[in-house]
């Protein structure tokens, strides 16, 4: 009988293909300021712009992304001011479950930077046991 094979977290399908999505950016960028999420001022890297400007998209770009992701409970949005403002700014953190999802990310990113370091060296140790090549005049 067909059985289907779990979703991993956060359903980062991929990064079996090596190319993170904005997503994947998102999440890895934004499990570096869980620590802030109580802090009273938070850094700039948490707000909409410095969160586009990290994972390299347009600002206007950035709720469309973040929609499914606050939907999904991986991602919160709240008000806070970020450091050097003087207004209130809408933030975003991980949830736990986000965390688990940019640490699973992480670490299928990881394995996939040693593959393809092995490929790497493989070719070379091929190329180098052709030895070397002569062009033909």
């Amino acid at each position: 009988m067909y059985q289907e094979t779990p979703k991993n977290p956060g359903n980062h399908d991929s990064l079996d293909n090596g190319n993170p999505t904005v997503r994947d950016r998102i999440l890895s960028h934004l499990a570096s300021f869980s620590a802030n999420e109580q802090d009273h001022q938070v850094p700039v890297e948490v707000t909409q712009e410095g969160i586009a400007k990290a994972v390299g998209i347009a600002q206007r770009h950035l709720i469309q992304n973040m929609r499914p992701m606050i939907s999904e409970g991986l991602v919160v949005e709240h008000s806070s001011y970020a450091l050097g403002g003087k207004q209130h700014r809408k933030v975003y953190f991980l949830t736990i479950k986000g965390r688990t999802a940019a640490k699973w990310m992480n670490a299928k990113s990881f394995d996939g930077r040693q593959r393809k370091q092995s490929r790497v060296i493989e070719n070379m140790r091929k190329n180098e046991a052709l030895g070397p090549t002569s062009s033909v005049q």
